[in-house]
């Protein structure tokens, strides 16, 4: 029996599931049983012949390509979803499937539902589709039907990301374990990472496969890393770090523009600017503590009451704070948020321990109530901390409303730090909360501990080093820059801004804002060029960041017309799968012969034509 507890945990799962044809079935479509948890479902055994993985990191960009083969050792047909765990903002660019000549079937992208109906209307008919589809954050399945008793199938899957960043040390992850999904061991695994930065590389290190990576330097700027196994089954995921050594005004500008068209760029810079925290600006920070039965669990609520705990005892003395804690209903620490002076930190702490797990979650009250908490401080940075292990079960519990409702109250711009504990939280709601409201979400794992992981993030984010920030790129005219508003930088964090350009030539880029309420000023000398075509993976990024941004827009205000076109053209254009836009692979063989062709015969012309007016309908509305 495989239970799965959480998607984007999980390397290319695999659910491979018996088909059952018979005469009415045939009549009323293929019926695909899948029987709720915990029941046990027997599977047909699929294996994964190799694993083949190739990463470029260019400057903290970083293209990964997969190859894999997968073999039905079944005597049974089977259709095979697997899913896709992967990191929030990337931009897929390619998705092939290769037929049984070994000729590669590439993607073409449509709208979302033109697509699955296509896709599931030829599965009836025993053809050989495939299609990529989003699932929601982090996650994207592929559906391949049919995979033969006792053959093959490959899936290349191309994808971009911008490589988190914090306090000079990068970080590149690939979900490679697949100990659980594969019925024997691999015959070939391999991934393969040629690392190229215009900083210096200080060091680098594997935590999951130390000793088993061979490391190649080339000088200070380009590092190749291999790892290779045969007959292994992968039982972690592959991870690197590595440090680069960036100077007190370090910059890291990419461009990519074609002569006659304007140009895109990247961004980035970590500025060094250390604030001690008696110099540093006074902020608001209101804490709100999720004291749902459910938090009673493995002793969560012991664990996130000592990280409060921490995060109180880490509050600077200009700072104001309040703590929320919420189950069915909405309570506070003290009326409005207090100045954090050691005694109102010792009543702080006390009632922490006071603190115990019991009734729903409300977390529409919880939040508005923290909002409207901040407009009674008088600091200028305002800040939530949201600590929940569920979802919402009182009160408001729509997650659209609760996000409208928040994007709405939240008029002061406060920064949302969301922490989901456990794998019942419902990531979308959460994630919604934390980008639209200038902040981030974290998750902390049943096997992980709160207190390190929310600790961890406040000694970061305690000492604001730069507010209000302002990006000026002096004769070069800029646009469609995103985030359209430059985030507070904190200890150790990185800058990122993706936009578009023209003009050319040499120009002084200023960083501006505010650092221990004085204005602060940093200067950066930059070339945008008149043609540079290099960095070809900049334009689909900075449309990934466009499409997201837009996404946002229909989330917090509601759809419109205009809105949804924009994002399904931008999306075709530059190959964005996401809610809006799914990839199709149509097999233009003949269809695949199977026990039951004759009874598909008289319907297969027919059908030929209804698909490819389908597709070719669905190609000219998107």
């Amino acid at each position: 029996m495989i239970i799965v507890q959480r998607v984007f945990l999980l390397l290319f799962f695999i659910i491979c599931i018996f088909s059952i044809f018979i005469s009415n079935a045939l009549s009323d479509g293929i019926l695909i049983p899948i029987p709720p948890e915990p029941r046990p479902i027997i599977l047909p055994q699929i294996a994964i012949k190799y694993h083949k993985v190739n990463v470029d990191i260019d400057n903290q960009i970083a293209t990964t390509s997969v190859d894999q083969v997968f073999i039905n050792e079944s005597p049974f047909q089977i259709e095979a979803t697997y899913i896709f765990p992967l990191p929030k903002d990337i931009s897929i660019s390619e998705f092939i499937m290769y037929d049984e000549s070994g000729k590669p079937l590439k993607a073409e992208l449509l709208n979302s539902d033109q697509a699955k109906k296509i896709y599931e209307d030829i599965v009836r008919q025993m053809r050989d589709p495939a299609i990529l589809e989003y699932m929601g954050t982090g996650a994207f399945r592929a559906r391949i039907f049919p995979i033969l008793p006792h053959s093959e199938k490959r899936i290349q899957l191309q994808y971009s990301e911008v490589l988190p960043y914090d306090s000079g040390i990068c970080k590149y992850s690939y979900p490679l374990n697949t100990e659980k999904f594969s019925s024997k061991p691999l015959k070939e695994v391999k991934v393969e990472v040629q690392l190229k930065s215009n900083i210096p590389i200080k060091s680098l290190w594997s935590p999951s496969h130390e000793g088993s990576i061979k490391v190649d330097r080339e000088g200070d700027n380009f590092i190749k890393i291999l790892y290779a196994d045969e007959n292994k089954l992968p039982d972690k995921d592959f991870v690197i770090y590595y440090t680069v050594s960036y100077d007190d005004v370090g910059l890291s500008l990419l461009t990519y523009k074609e002569r006659t068209e304007d140009g895109f760029y990247v961004f980035m810079t970590a500025p060094k600017h250390e604030v001690s925290p008696d110099e540093a600006v006074g902020k608001n920070v209101i804490f709100v503590f999720d004291t749902s039965g459910s938090m009673q669990t493995n002793d969560k609520i012991g664990q996130a009451r000592k990280a409060l705990e921490f995060c109180v005892s880490k509050l600077n003395k200009q700072d104001n704070f309040n703590i929320i804690d919420f189950s069915t209903a909405v309570r506070k620490f003290k009326p409005s948020p207090v100045s954090a002076g050691s005694d109102e930190i010792q009543s702080a702490l006390k009632y922490i321990k006071s603190l115990s797990a019991t009734g729903g979650t409300n977390i529409n009250d919880a939040l508005i109530e923290a909002i409207n908490q901040l407009s009674q401080a008088k600091n200028p940075l305002n800040m939530i901390v949201f600590l929940t292990d569920g979802q919402p079960t009182v009160g408001v519990t729509n997650e659209q409303s609760i996000v409208k409702n928040v994007y709405s109250a939240n008029k002061l711009n406060a920064r949302m730090f969301v922490f989901g504990v456990g794998y019942d939280v419902n990531t979308r709601l959460l994630d919604e909360l934390a980008y639209g409201n200038h902040g981030f979400s974290s998750y902390v794992k049943p096997e992980d501990d709160i207190e390190v992981v929310v600790s961890d993030f406040f000694a970061k984010v305690s000492n604001p080093v730069l507010s209000d920030l302002k990006l000026d790129f002096g004769s070069i005219n800029t646009f469609d820059r995103y985030p359209p508003e430059l985030p507070d930088l904190f200890a150790g964090s990185q800058i990122k801004e993706f936009g578009r350009y023209r003009g050319s030539g040499k120009t002084t880029i200023k960083l501006s804002g505010i650092a221990e309420g004085k204005q602060a000023e940093f200067r950066y000398d930059a070339d945008f060029p008149v043609e540079n075509t290099d960095n070809k993976f900049i334009p689909r990024i900075w449309a990934t960041r466009k499409v997201g941004y837009l996404i946002d827009q229909v989330r917090k205000n509601g759809a419109t017309n205009e809105l949804v076109e924009e994002i399904r053209s931008l999306s075709i254009k530059y190959g964005i799968v996401n809610e809006y836009v799914s990839m199709l692979i149509l097999e233009d063989q003949p269809p695949v012969p199977t026990t039951f062709a004759n009874q598909f015969a008289d319907s297969v012309g027919k059908s030929a034509v209804t698909t490819s007016t389908a597709v070719r309908e669905a190609k000219e509305s998107a």
